[in-house]
């Protein structure tokens, strides 16, 4: 809680004053209404939010994302009926291209870690930055509890700040 106040988000007082189940269920009711339905909700699959890809699920943009995936060595996990474009594993792919850059300099091997920066640029540059700000900007339209709000919020500044940030560490990294 102190780090989000830290950055200047605000959850709301509902997050930190009610009962914990009474926050868990607000916040699972929410999170039902927004990204599952029933009715109208914000899928959090690239193939849906992009237009080219007539908004399906696994649609075209599916299949390119777990490509670009399997190229760059990461598997996602197939369990739970989560396809591969989904919030969650993009953002998941982004961790462990991180991890294995931290090794790589931790190793001093700068080709690798070089690799992983123009993994994680190619990954940010061709799909996160395509779609992840409109999705955000739908929740922060359409939430009710300030939770979601400031998350999407925290989500679209990471993607668009993460952009720059690959191209200065990849600059860095080959000087």
């Amino acid at each position: 809680t102190q780090a989000a106040q830290d950055m200047g988000v605000d959850f709301g007082e509902d997050l930190y004053n009610q009962p914990q189940p009474e926050t868990l269920e607000q916040l699972a009711i929410e999170y039902t209404r927004l990204f599952l339905g029933p009715g109208k909700h914000i899928s959090p699959h690239e193939s849906v939010q992009l237009k080219k890809s007539a908004h399906l699920l696994w649609g075209e943009e599916t299949a390119v994302v777990k490509q670009f995936m399997l190229d760059a060595g990461f598997e996602a996990p197939e369990d739970g009926g989560i396809f591969p474009d989904h919030i969650s594993i993009e953002l998941m792919f982004m961790s462990w291209l991180t991890s294995n850059e931290a090794q790589a300099w931790a190793d001093g091997d700068l080709e690798q870690a070089s690799r992983s920066l123009d993994w994680q640029h190619g990954f940010v540059s061709r799909h996160l930055s395509k779609w992840v700000a409109e999705f955000c900007r739908k929740i922060r339209e359409q939430a009710d509890y300030p939770f979601y709000r400031e998350f999407s919020e925290i989500l679209r500044s990471f993607v668009s700040g993460e952009k720059k940030d690959i191209r200065d560490r990849s600059s860095s990294s080959k000087q």
